[in-house]
């Protein structure tokens, strides 16, 4: 047994978070009321680290029962420099470990980093308990260039129908924005964005209870001038362009703003009576 598995088996501690961050370097992390476990290779180095590290995880998978995780966390950094045998093998080992389990991980918050593994990412997603998920978040990896991403698959999942929050950073997405309006928050960011999905959303949000904010972060826009015509008129602040939008047969009011950073932000303001 490894010294977390001695730990875990005679204090059986109540787990909050899972967070399994897997870097090409080792760098120590610190945090208030949490540990890190941290593996190195050593010698030549081998798989041995990892399956020692998915021992230990399917450990703590065990220990997790009675309570909601707050936040499940899943992220390989720099991917592209990480053993593909390892990355294989890691991803392999959580989809049985869960699997395994006599009922699904009941997670609050769900974040997991892969690029270019759409099927491994629904894998996992459908494993965990689709009636106490509040958040879904998928993250690309670092630098300037963003991989393709299309989560149609993803979207007939329980568990993204039922989350309410989704976040989807640094991606070319190729779903379009406006088939996300089933959740009451969403931040994107995303290669490209068109001005008639822009337009299509603002109708969305005029229509829909449950869409309150959803924030674009993009790098081109295919014609911002026209976003601007078709608007109307706005009123303006510094680097920023505000529109408002009054809701029909309601006293709320949709504000749309625009930096000149590349930044659109929607946001449903509630009138309080």
């Amino acid at each position: 047994m490894s010294p977390v598995t001695n730990f875990f088996v005679s204090v059986h501690p109540d787990l909050v978070s899972f967070d399994l961050f897997f870097r090409t370097e080792y760098t120590s992390f610190d945090g208030k009321q949490c540990f890190s476990i941290k593996y190195r290779k050593s010698g030549n180095g081998c798989i041995v680290e990892w399956q020692i590290a998915m021992q230990d995880f399917e450990i703590l998978v065990n220990h997790q029962w009675k309570t909601v995780l707050e936040m499940f966390r899943l992220e390989f950094e720099n991917q592209e420099n990480l053993n593909k045998a390892a990355t294989e093998y890691v991803l392999r080992e959580i989809e049985q470990i869960l699997k395994a389990r006599k009922t699904s991980l009941q997670v609050q918050d769900f974040c997991i980093g892969l690029s270019n593994r759409e099927h491994q990412i629904e894998k996992i997603l459908e494993l965990v308990d689709a009636k106490t998920i509040q958040k879904i978040r998928i993250i690309g990896k670092k630098g300037n260039e963003m991989d393709q991403i299309d989560i149609e698959q993803l979207m007939q999942l329980k568990q993204f129908k039922n989350a309410k929050e989704l976040k989807i950073w640094k991606f070319d997405l190729q779903t379009p924005i406006e088939e996300l309006v089933d959740f009451s928050k969403v931040e994107v960011f995303m290669e490209a964005v068109s001005v008639k999905s822009l337009l299509s959303l603002k109708q969305n949000f005029l229509h829909s209870k449950p869409l309150e904010m959803f924030y674009i972060k993009y790098n081109s826009i295919d014609n911002l001038s026209l976003l601007e015509e078709k608007l109307g008129k706005c009123s303006k602040e510094q680097c920023e362009k505000v529109w408002h939008f009054q809701y029909p047969d309601s006293s709320d009011v949709l504000s749309i703003n625009v930096l000149s950073s590349g930044q659109i932000t929607f946001v449903r303001n509630y009138w309080m009576k």
